[in-house]
């Protein structure tokens, strides 16, 4: 009888630490290598994190099955399902791998998140479908999901990100990083240049279907949208800005501008020494005001045009702490059935170096001075 209970007690204990046990060929014994693919056919949640060993190492549940391969310098790792489900996406189902703290990465997934942090190197990887989590990166960066939020904080990396659906947000990074997403905002805070001086790539931002909220751009800005607003608390050099449908505003700007929006308000306030570098301002929306301030002693040459509807207040149309040459002309004119009246303005300062364009439909434009 107590053979029986032994043997019963380790056939328990032999069940139990099948379970519980990592699965066989978990991990590989770094030598040469420098670099890992990791193929995600079955889909699911992956964390790929950087430790101090030569070591890539997986944790998962038992279900998970590795497939490891070496080619050159390279090392290859395919996963599977092996379980219930294998060909449907199951985002509980969760693959750790630790990698050495200082290797490249490229990871294939058929759907879910991928969180990367801690490695320095090349990363670069595609989701069909899952939020991106980066964090604690150095190097280079080229990632992609085909719909989910993006979020790269603290980390000292450039490249590009993009999301065909949904938020790009770049935190606390010192890179020259490209983010775009087809349908979300795109939003930049504390974020620098690698060098950390104006030797840096312009910030470059795209997204078909919200907003652009830069907080520091000193190598200057590409940010174009669809249908959004773009914000910027303070820009260098240039500011190349495009919205089909939302204000744009511009806090400190200290070099030259181009702003087009359909529908919204502009608002731009230039700073810095007005004799040195390009000034020129070209700012127009469909329907909206613009208001520009520019410092006092900018040499300018000032071409301002407002098309109003009747009805609106022909003083109020143009406000300018500069003189201006107006021309008003008496008649309305029929635009797509509505009575409206071109208004002209000119005028220049100091030798006219800088040219600043001005024009919006069914609204009114304010020029003041910055002291």
């Amino acid at each position: 009888m107590k053979k029986i209970i032994v043997l019963c007690l380790i056939l328990v204990f032999l069940v139990f630490w099948g379970f519980a046990a990592e699965p066989p060929g978990n991990e590989f014994k770094i030598s040469g290598e420098k670099g890992l693919t990791i193929d995600l056919k079955s889909g699911g949640t992956l964390e790929v994190t950087g430790w101090d060993q030569k070591l890539v190492k997986c944790i998962g549940e038992k279900e998970w099955k590795l497939e490891w391969k070496e080619g050159g310098d390279e090392l290859e790792l395919k996963v599977r399902w092996g379980g219930k489900r294998e060909d449907s996406l199951d985002k509980s189902r969760l693959l750790k791998v630790y990698v050495p703290r200082v290797f490249d990465i490229k990871i294939k997934s058929q759907g879910g998140p991928i969180h990367v942090e801690n490695v320095e190197g090349t990363i670069g990887g595609k989701t069909l479908g899952g939020e991106l989590k980066l964090r604690n990166l150095k190097g280079t960066i080229d990632m992609k999901t085909m719909g989910g939020a993006i979020t790269l904080t603290d980390s000292q990396i450039g490249g590009t990100l993009s999301t065909m659906g949904g938020r790009v947000l770049v935190e606390n990074v010192v890179g020259d990083i490209k983010g775009s997403s087809m349908g979300g905002n795109v939003v930049y805070k504390n974020v620098k240049t690698q060098s950390g001086n104006s030797n840096g790539e312009p910030i470059r931002m795209k997204t078909m279907g919200g907003a652009i909220i830069v907080n520091h751009a000193p190598n200057g800005a590409v940010l174009h949208t669809m249908g959004g607003k773009i914000s910027i608390k303070s820009a260098a050099k240039f500011v190349d800005a495009k919205t089909m449908g939302g204000s744009i505003d511009v806090e400190e700007l200290d070099g030259w501008i181009k702003a087009t929006t359909m529908g919204g308000t502009i608002h731009v306030a230039m700073v810095g020494d007005p004799g040195k570098g390009q000034r020129n301002v070209n700012l127009e929306t469909m329907s909206g005001d613009i208001y520009l301030s520019v410092p006092e002693k900018l040499s300018m040459a000032i071409e301002v045009e407002v098309v109003m509807q009747k009805g609106q207040n022909e003083e109020d149309a143009i406000v300018s702490d500069f003189p201006l040459d107006r021309q008003i002309p008496e008649a309305w004119q029929t635009d797509n059935g509505k009575q409206v009246k071109r208004i002209i303005a000119t005028g220049k300062t100091g030798t006219g170096k800088n040219t600043i364009k001005l024009k919006t439909k069914l609204g009114k434009i304010s020029i003041k001075k910055n002291k």
